[in-house]
């Protein structure tokens, strides 16, 4: 935890323990859509397609979203590489047919259920918009345009023809209304889409959380959660995430620092991991960027006496102006570097 977080939350002078259990009966989370009786279809088409990406070591870690892009009931899958040059496959499923759409860098938006896609973006004065559709199941180019800055000028190119910059903008409105454009709301991990295209649900669909205030280590909440048969909370898609927000705030515990199952300390590999029962590891990925507080994870940062410390768990934080947690790197010991967060340290266990 740098020096600029140390202070985010006001010390208590009082210290308690305090334990708070809920499971997913007490919040009612929908299902994702409901698995086929039959075994194949759309959902075998893309478990086969997010294997042959996963661990094929040319992006590192892909993560996964299920969008809406035709109007039909069978979402497109979109595998991001989370790398520019890797950019984004978007795969879509009709009549026992596979296609896939290759975008040039990672920039998409989509509009839902109005079949249009634009894979749009740029890199070094080119930038360009590619709007697809799909068309008898296969993905099909609608309309494209590009611009070039280039010597402090720009030039404009829409369907192979010049046009100045606002006959650009109202073309590319007329084929895609940039109003109703959206980007996935969720991104899974390769476990978590796994999950979904086989049973419809989470892997964490039926598992029950426990959020306990007490000043301890975070290795010595993992162990007392494992010493209850659990362990600290491995927060795996944004629902989940959201999920263990919603009881910590019922618990009255957006005033700590709330240790969570992710850690450093376990993997021969640089980064962030969350820590899985029997002894597996899943990199906190690309589809977690957007969960760190500003300018996590540091990896190192200061205690308060000023001097330097390793960083090597995984907390929550709680921004009262933003009304959302975050997710931020800390030392294990978070006392002996901040012994102001006396009496403001929790922990969430998860069971299943």
């Amino acid at each position: 935890m740098k020096s600029k977080s140390l202070f985010l939350l006001s010390a208590l002078t009082f210290s308690m323990v305090f334990s708070w259990t809920a499971s997913a009966e007490d919040v009612q989370v929908e299902d994702i859509f409901e698995v086929e009786e039959s075994t194949g279809g759309w959902q075998q088409a893309y478990l086969d397609a997010i294997e042959s990406v996963n661990g094929s070591g040319v992006y590192g870690d892909f993560s996964y979203a299920l969008i809406y892009v035709d109007g039909d009931s069978i979402p497109e899958l979109l595998c991001n590489t989370g790398i520019e040059a890797g950019g984004c496959q978007v795969y879509t499923w009709h009549d026992g047919v596979l296609d896939q759409l290759q975008t040039s860098r990672l920039g998409y938006t989509y509009i839902e259920s109005a079949n249009l896609f634009n894979n749009t973006g740029g890199h070094m004065g080119y930038y360009f918009d590619n709007i697809y559709a799909i068309e008898d199941g296969m993905w099909v180019e609608v309309a494209a345009g590009y611009y070039v800055e280039e010597n402090g000028t720009s030039s404009y190119t829409w369907e192979n023809e010049s046009v100045t910059e606002e006959e650009y903008n109202m073309m590319l409105n007329e084929a895609y209304d940039t109003n109703l454009a959206q980007t996935a709301e969720y991104y899974y991990t390769y476990d978590e889409i796994r999950s979904i295209l086989l049973t419809g649900e989470e892997s964490s669909a039926g598992h029950h959380y426990e959020v306990v205030r007490k000043d301890v280590t975070w290795s010595e909440a993992q162990e007392e959660c494992e010493a209850k048969g659990g362990h600290l909370a491995v927060l795996t898609s944004q629902e989940e995430f959201n999920y263990v927000s919603d009881l910590i705030k019922e618990a009255g515990c957006q005033g700590c620092s709330i240790w969570v199952g992710g850690s450093s300390k376990y993997s021969t590999q640089f980064g962030y991991y969350w820590i899985a029962p029997e002894g597996e590891y899943n990199m906190i990925n690309s589809s977690f960027l957007p969960f760190w507080l500003d300018g996590e994870p540091s990896y190192t940062g200061l205690t308060e006496s000023g001097a330097e410390v390793e960083e090597d768990s995984v907390a929550m934080l709680y921004i009262k102006s933003e009304d959302r947690f975050y997710l931020n790197d800390a030392p294990d010991d978070i006392l002996r570097a901040a012994p102001s967060y006396a009496g403001i340290i929790a922990y969430v266990c998860e069971y299943e």
